[in-house]
């Protein structure tokens, strides 16, 4: 199961694909507003809460730059380490 998220200044949208034979099949997406929350880890465990899939890899974009896994938004407060997503939503890739 692959996570993909799409982290904008106002909302954020994440969905989740399964790889089957090389070929993705979305299984859920849903929209979020950014205000709502303190930060993308909140959103994504929400987005999480109640499925029982095992999540293998994730990809989030941001609007903002990435410097060595680190991303700064750009018109959020928000500062996003791949290594401390990867390690607190218990996702190796």
């Amino acid at each position: 199961m692959i996570l993909s998220g799409d982290a904008g200044g106002t909302k954020t949208e994440l969905a989740l694909f399964k790889d089957d034979n090389s070929k993705l099949e979305k299984v859920i997406s849903q929209r979020f507003l950014n205000k709502d929350f303190q930060g993308l880890e909140d959103i994504i465990k929400i987005f999480l809460k109640d499925k029982e899939h095992k999540i293998n890899s994730a990809c989030i974009g941001i609007a903002g730059t990435v410097i060595e896994g680190i991303g700064k938004s750009t018109n959020l407060k928000w500062v996003l380490d791949e290594n401390v997503l990867s390690e607190k939503l218990n996702i190796k890739n």
